[in-house]
């Protein structure tokens, strides 16, 4: 599981390393008493004081041990807090979870609907504007495709109530371009959504008629979310520095318009320069550059591991879900409809795969 970590890397930012740590923990506060105040409101007023009082007890522990780092080494201290603060947002989040309203039962309705969806995934259409990869592309891409057939508004009114809890999204528009604010998931819409993938899934005929489908259309998007998720959590100094930087942006609301999809990752390749205009396979059009840094490294690896499914976008979901919370949610559904599609290759390309970027680079090309 991502623990929420934030140190004070330094960052290509125009601020103090100091300051955007500070601005980490602002976001990771605000965070904390918003899940607090939540959770204060789900619960009956005899537990009410219960929570008080151990939310009290937390901050006093909390301090005193950040306080203790201080002297083992002073900038420790401002990322101790912010490594707390959403480590125990991550928990009341958990709590709101278990004490919310019960999450509505299966749907049949909307199980049938998607099933009759992804059958016919060959027939949703792209027009060049939209700029997209179809089949492949982002979970932007997936979700914009799906929603051409069902749309936002039949998803809320089958869940019951809104899919977000916060962020530009309405109940019937996916708003991605907004620069200062992005979409908070209710945790019980995952777990309702896990629910009915349990059911779609449970259907081993609809999985065998449509596993050649799903395997063009879906997987490939979904092994790179899965493969960001894992990148990320075996170098958490990249997925750190990652972090800072993007909560920064978001804090200072100076995110770019594209943040979804390729945010400060730009694609590591280049045209090869002996390419004769003609010739159509990728590996002589396109080359890789010799990787520098870890974080080059992965990213050299990614993008020629998935050319048409956009990198950025991995990863960038991945900083929403940790400062929203849902990133294991995700990882648990992503990781079902994986295996539940196909259990060997998921093996094969996640489980036994390792993440971990090597602390030092070989000399001159890389080679995968």
């Amino acid at each position: 599981m991502v623990r929420h970590l934030l140190t004070t890397a330094i960052v290509a930012l125009s601020v103090s390393t100091s300051a955007m740590a500070q601005d980490a923990f602002s976001v990771a506060d605000a965070q904390l008493n918003q899940n607090y105040q939540a959770l204060m409101n789900q619960l009956p007023v005899s537990a009410q004081e219960s929570l008080r009082d151990t939310q009290r007890l937390w901050l006093r522990y909390n301090d005193a041990n950040c306080e203790l780092k201080l002297i083992l080494d002073e900038k420790a201290f401002t990322s101790c807090k912010t490594d707390a603060t959403l480590q125990r947002a991550r928990e009341l989040a958990n709590l709101l979870l278990v004490f919310a309203q019960d999450a509505p039962q299966v749907s049949p309705a909307f199980v049938a609907e998607m099933k009759e969806v992804l059958t016919n995934l060959e027939a949703i259409s792209t027009s060049p504007e939209e700029g997209i990869y179809w089949p492949g592309g982002s979970a932007h891409t997936i979700v914009t495709q799906l929603l051409k057939k069902v749309g936002m508004n039949y998803v809320v009114q089958q869940y019951g109530q809104p899919i977000f809890v916060k962020g530009p999204h309405t109940e019937e528009v996916v708003d991605l371009e907004s620069t200062a604010e992005f979409g908070y998931y209710d945790p019980a819409f995952l777990s309702w959504l896990n629910q009915q993938l349990d059911t779609l899934l449970a259907d081993q005929e609809f999985i065998d008629s449509t596993e050649p489908m799903i395997d063009r259309y879906l997987l490939s998007t979904v092994e790179l979310y899965l493969a960001s998720f894992y990148y990320l959590q075996h170098n958490p100094e990249i997925r750190d520095g990652l972090m800072l930087e993007y909560l920064t942006k978001y804090q200072h609301g100076t995110l770019d318009e594209n943040h979804h999809m390729a945010f400060f990752v730009p694609s590591l390749r280049r045209e090869n320069p002996r390419w004769d205009g003609k010739t159509t396979d990728e590996r002589y059009i396109w080359y890789y550059p010799e990787a520098e840094t870890q974080f080059d490294w992965i990213l050299t690896r990614m993008n020629k591991e998935w050319e048409y499914v956009p990198v950025g976008s991995a990863l960038m979901f991945w900083m929403r879900r940790a400062i929203d919370g849902t990133d294991q949610q995700f990882v648990d559904l992503f990781t079902k409809f994986y295996q539940g599609y196909d259990a060997e290759k998921y093996e094969r390309n996640i489980d036994q795969r390792l993440f971990t970027a090597p602390k030092n680079l070989p000399f001159g090309e890389i080679q995968f």
